[in-house]
């Protein structure tokens, strides 16, 4: 019995579709480095770009180039922050808990004996301080011991950790290197035209750079805040905190809030009540600034999207996707917008 064409084209795709699954499976592994590669190549292109054609540079060596800059931008600090942090964290830890344990008034028992004179005078009602005083130093003890903990993790895994972040980068190069060709491989396998391509490419690479660069510019501000106000105050590891806010801005809800309400209570307890007060406000009022009107209000206007939408993809793209969500979940609903706006030109 002869085998139609139809026949061969059913085969053919059913083969396909079971080789998709399979590479999907085997790429899988690797899947936030190869979408982390993309959205880095995104904003360090324009750079590629500028040395080849200005400059003549080869695009091998240009690639190079900027991949070898990215990685030691962030491996370096990385590295820092690491070693430093299993350095002082122990000590730290250490001079709180027998902080605790030394008998010395803290902040807690000022703030509960004060709520508790306010209840007495004014509701003529008694509060067992004693039982909130434990369970709040339960609390806060439990937190340095998660901070131990997620270091702890980290080390563990650096090997891992160390791998994606190199794969990554490898990935980086062959992105930059190879550009045009894989945008022609896009292009040649796109069922829409050349136009409604054109306009989906831009608007990717218009949605990453504007995520990264209002990102980036938060972080930068509230981290050169912080640094300045560690050196005023006289507090000690002013560097490796400013880094940690700098890389803490780029997590939503919380971001920096992680890094110094941690600093300020610290102080409290160790009585230095000026340094305290004036990381939590100040580092705070940065906090607020850039987090609830900075961000929405950058990224929304140059992306004619409205702020609204812009914070909506950043905590459900991290709820479903991870920290990774920060990223995706913007561009995500500004793709799903200006697929919205191509197929209302087309039925219009």
């Amino acid at each position: 019995m002869p085998i139609s064409e139809r026949q061969r084209t059913i085969f053919l795709c059913s083969i396909l579709f079971i080789l998709f699954i399979l590479i999907f499976f085997i790429f899988s592994p690797f899947l936030d480095s190869i979408i982390f590669s993309i959205l880095l190549a995104a904003v360090l292109y324009p750079w590629h770009k500028y040395q080849v054609s200005i400059w003549g540079w080869k695009p091998s060596w240009s690639a190079l180039l900027v991949t070898v800059v990215s990685l030691i931008v962030v491996l370096f600090p990385s590295i820092y922050i690491t070693t430093t942090l299993i350095e002082i964290l122990p000590s730290k830890i250490q001079a709180f808990r027998f902080h605790q344990t030394s008998g010395l008034p803290t902040f807690i028992d000022t703030f509960l004996f004060r709520i508790q004179s306010f209840i007495l005078n004014n509701f003529d009602q008694k509060i067992d301080i004693f039982t909130i005083r434990e369970k709040s130093i339960a609390i806060i003890n439990s937190a340095a011991n998660q901070a131990g903990q997620a270091i702890n993790y980290f080390v563990s895994n650096f090997f891992h950790i160390f791998f994606t972040f190199i794969l990554t980068h490898i990935i980086l190069y062959s992105w930059l290197r190879n550009g045009r060709s894989f945008k022609n491989f896009f292009l040649k396998y796109s069922p829409l035209n050349l136009a409604d391509n054109q306009v989906l490419i831009r608007t990717f690479i218009k949605l990453n750079n504007t995520l990264m660069k209002g990102n980036a510019i938060s972080g930068t501000f509230q981290s050169l805040v912080s640094y300045i106000l560690f050196k005023i105050t006289g507090i000690e590891e002013g560097l490796l905190f400013c880094l940690l806010m700098f890389f803490a801005s780029f997590v939503p809800v919380v971001g920096t809030a992680i890094v110094f309400l941690p600093i300020s209570i610290y102080l409290w307890m160790l009585g230095n009540y000026v340094a305290s007060l004036s990381v939590f406000f100040t580092c705070g009022l940065a906090f607020v600034f850039m987090e609830n009107w900075f961000k929405p209000t950058f990224i929304g206007e140059r992306l004619n999207i409205h702020p609204v939408l812009v914070l909506i993809g950043l905590l459900g793209g991290v709820k479903i996707l991870g920290i990774v969500g920060l990223f995706y979940g913007p561009i995500i609903v500004g793709m799903f917008l200006c697929i919205l706006n191509i197929l209302q030109r087309r039925l219009i």
